[in-house]
C-alpha cells in the first residue's frame, strides 16, 4: 500500500479508537462515516449489521448516509437475491468494487437508483461461529470516478476495525445502560429481545459451546433465552454461569466458566457472604433469622463443597469468584 494510503489508514484508525466512551453505537457509526468521507470520498453509504439465524438473515439495523431513506428497505428486500451480497458473504473480510451493471435490474429498481449511483465499494465480515455480520458499503455517483484498487485495499484493511469497534461499542453501550453490572472473568454478548445475537466479545462462542456443544450460533441457546424472560436472570449450568440483563429491546449476557462456588445454594451463599464479611456465627444467625447451629451446619457444608477449611480461605474464594 502506498505511503499516502497508509497515512490515511492511520488517521482513520485513530478516529475509530478515540471515540467518546459515552458515544452510542449509532453515534459512533455516524461519526465514523463523517470522518471517513474526506479520506475515502463517497456520495452515499450504508452500514448494515445483523446475524444469520436458522430462519435466515436478521438485520438489526442499516445506517444510511447520503442515500434515499428507502434504500435501507431495499437492502432488506433484496438481500436474498442480490448476487453482490452473496459474493461478500462467501468472502468474509474482503472488499469489492462493483459497477451499476453488477446489480440485477429488479434490485436497481427497488433501490430506486438514488443519486445516480454507478460505483460501489463494499465488504462484509461474518463470524462463522456466532453468525454475526456487518458490512460497510460506499457509493459514488456518475459525477465521480469509480472506486479504484488502492481504495479497495484501504477499505479492506479498515473493514475488521470498523466491525470490531462497532461490536465493542454495542457491548459498552449495553453495560452503561445496565450500570456496569457484571463480574470479573466474564465474556459478554448483546442480543435482541428475541435472542438474535447482535455483538459478542472474544471467546463468548467458545464458552457457550462447552455447555451446548451443538449450539449453531445465530441466537441464544433456548435455556438462556428462557431464563432472560424470568425473574431469576442467572443461569447456572454444568460448565457455564451467565447473568442476563433485560434492557429496552436488548439482552446483555455476561458469562463465565462455572466454579465450585456456583454449586452453593441460596442460603449457603448468604451465609458465605456474611461470614466472609467478618460476622461471627451468632451475628450471622441473627441476621438471617436462624439458629447458630444451623448457620454452623451451613458453614461446614460450604467448606466441604469448596474444599476449604477456614474463613480466610472462604474470603479468598469469594474474592476470586467475584459472584454475579
Amino acid at each position: 500500500m502506498p505511503s499516502a494510503d497508509l497515512s490515511k489508514l492511520s488517521e482513520i484508525l485513530l478516529d475509530l479508537y478515540s471515540a467518546d466512551p459515552a458515544e452510542s453505537a449509532q453515534q459512533f457509526r455516524v461519526r465514523a462515516l463523517e470522518r471517513l468521507e474526506p479520506r475515502l470520498p463517497f456520495t452515499g453509504a450504508a452500514w448494515a449489521h445483523g446475524v444469520m439465524t436458522a430462519k435466515g438473515a436478521v438485520f438489526h439495523d442499516i445506517l444510511v448516509r447520503g442515500l434515499a431513506p428507502t434504500f435501507a428497505d431495499a437492502v432488506r428486500a433484496t438481500a436474498d437475491a442480490d448476487p453482490t451480497s452473496h459474493k461478500m458473504a462467501a468472502a468474509s473480510g474482503r472488499s469489492f468494487v462493483h459497477a451499476q451493471e453488477d446489480y440485477p435490474e429488479e434490485i436497481r429498481r427497488l433501490a430506486g437508483d438514488p443519486d445516480d449511483l454507478c460505483s460501489s465499494l463494499e465488504g462484509m465480515i461474518a463470524d462463522e461461529t456466532t453468525g454475526v455480520f456487518s458490512s460497510v458499503c460506499l457509493f459514488r455517483n456518475s459525477r465521480h470516478p469509480a472506486f479504484n484498487d488502492a481504495e479497495r485495499e484501504l477499505h479492506e484493511r479498515l473493514l475488521p476495525h470498523w466491525i470490531a469497534a462497532l461490536s465493542r461499542r454495542i457491548i459498552d453501550e449495553a453495560f452503561a445502560r445496565a450500570r456496569g453490572h457484571g463480574a470479573g472473568g466474564f465474556v459478554a454478548a448483546v442480543a435482541s429481545g428475541t435472542g438474535a445475537l447482535e455483538a459478542v466479545s472474544d471467546k463468548f462462542a467458545a464458552l457457550l459451546r462447552t455447555e451446548w456443544p451443538q449450539w449453531p450460533g445465530g441466537s441464544l441457546p433456548v435455556e438462556l433465552l428462557k431464563r432472560a424472560a424470568s425473574s431469576e436472570a442467572v443461569f447456572t449450568g454444568e460448565r457455564v454461569v451467565a447473568r442476563l440483563t433485560r434492557l429496552p429491546e436488548r439482552i446483555l449476557i455476561c458469562a463465565r466458566e462455572s466454579r465450585p462456588i456456583d454449586a452453593l445454594g441460596r442460603r449457603e451463599r448468604q451465609v458465605a457472604e456474611l461470614l466472609s464479611a467478618g460476622l461471627a456465627l451468632k451475628a450471622a444467625a441473627m441476621k438471617l433469622g436462624l439458629s447458630p447451629s444451623t448457620v454452623e451446619n451451613h458453614r461446614d457444608h460450604i467448606y466441604r463443597k469448596l474444599g476449604i477449611s477456614n474463613r480466610p480461605a472462604l474470603i479468598a474464594v469469594l474474592r476470586e469468584a467475584q459472584l454475579f
